[in-house]
């Protein structure tokens, strides 16, 4: 019977991530684009607070925001389209 079980333990182990893992996964990847933005953004203020005699430092941090904002609303689209796709796999067929 403990064979059994050991057997069956194994098989699970290597089978890979069940859908609700990689589910997970992926809205860990989104929430951690998320807070790199939210970090990014935080970091302008402080950079446009501590340069105020030098807008420049702002408009570029400014710009590589925007830059980055849009490379993140592109990946945030893609995996959402793949927890979308995850979700409907999973669903029950009739």
């Amino acid at each position: 019977m403990k064979f059994k079980l050991i057997a069956v333990a194994l098989l699970a182990a290597c089978s890979g991530p069940t859908t609700e893992q990689r589910i997970a996964s992926l809205e860990a990847e989104r929430a951690a684009i998320h807070a790199d933005l939210l970090r990014q953004q935080a970091e302008c203020q402080a950079q446009a607070i501590e340069f105020q005699g030098n807008p420049r430092v702002a408009l570029a941090c400014a710009d590589a925001l925007r830059t980055t904002a849009e490379t993140a609303a592109l990946v945030i689209g893609t995996i959402d389209g793949r927890i979308d796709a995850l979700r409907r796999d999973t669903k029950p067929r009739i």
